[in-house]
């Protein structure tokens, strides 16, 4: 399920203005409909589109926006299905997109209804490592719109991740693959670091990474759909005079078109 925000063509067109953005339609052909995103065919950093073919045209103009705000023509062409292939744009991540018809200098009467290939924020969360007290929550499932927090230590909690302290000096604790050690009764989470917010890594995939604040990360989960993930803050706790627990406070982007590595900006 993709949650975008319902914005009307009217307002779309309120708010489509600069460099490269659409002007408000002044013809009179018919609404192009039925644009789509194939989620079935996108794969890495590929967005298949098509829409439905308006009789006696020359072509389409395809749009693009991160934001609706601003919009960039991307491609006039003849055909009703185009591959926006995002990481041959710069600066490109997920976004909208819509459609106009045109036929000489005649256009069609208005937009089509737009798309999004927009990832679902799904909130902030804190785990805690292994030296917190047993009743602190050590482990996520990482759900298309929300996470659950729970123990990795409880064998009907099947977690994707969890927070442990695996003893490096540089960093206090850690997020490991819900199936590894010493837990290991979870699922088969990869993640990786990266430096692009709107694109996650193809390569460089591993089962744990010690983290440090401001560390973002990218997550690939049994599902084959992507995750982005921010660390905001190492959480710190005292549970005694001179001891220190640390924990993990991260939000979190899930993308649901699965194998689609690409994102927003935040």
């Amino acid at each position: 399920m993709r949650i975008g925000i319902a914005i009307t063509a009217i307002t779309l067109l309120v708010l489509a203005f600069g460099c490269g953005s659409p002007s408000s339609p002044t013809g009179t052909l018919p609404r192009v409909t039925g644009l789509v995103v194939i989620d079935s065919l996108c794969e890495g950093t590929s967005v298949f589109l098509s829409w439905n073919s308006v009789p006696d045209v020359d072509g389409y103009r395809l749009y693009f926006s991160e934001g609706t705000a601003y919009w960039d023509e991307l491609v006039d062409i003849a055909d009703t299905f185009y591959v926006d292939d995002v990481s041959l744009r710069t600066n490109a991540g997920s976004g909208y997109y819509t459609v106009l018809a045109f036929k000489g200098t005649n256009t069609s009467e208005d937009y089509a209804e737009y798309v999004n290939t927009h990832p679902n924020y799904c909130g902030s969360f804190t785990i805690w490592s292994n030296h917190a007290p047993q009743d602190s929550l050590d482990a996520i499932i990482f759900g298309e719109t929300a996470g659950l927090l729970g123990k990795a230590s409880d064998s009907s909690f099947v977690q994707d991740a969890y927070c442990y302290d695996g003893g490096w000096p540089q960093s206090p604790v850690g997020l490991y693959s819900g199936s590894i050690a010493p837990w290991g009764d979870g699922n088969s989470t990869v993640m990786a670091k990266g430096n692009n917010p709107r694109i996650a890594p193809e390569t460089g995939y591993e089962d744990l990474i010690h983290l440090i604040e401001g560390d973002r990360l990218f997550l690939l989960v049994e599902s084959g759909n992507y995750i982005k993930l921010n660390v905001d803050t190492l959480a710190v706790d005292s549970i005694g005079p001179d001891s220190l627990v640390y924990g993990i406070t991260f939000g979190y982007w899930f993308q649901p078109i699965e194998g689609l590595r690409v994102f927003n900006g935040l």
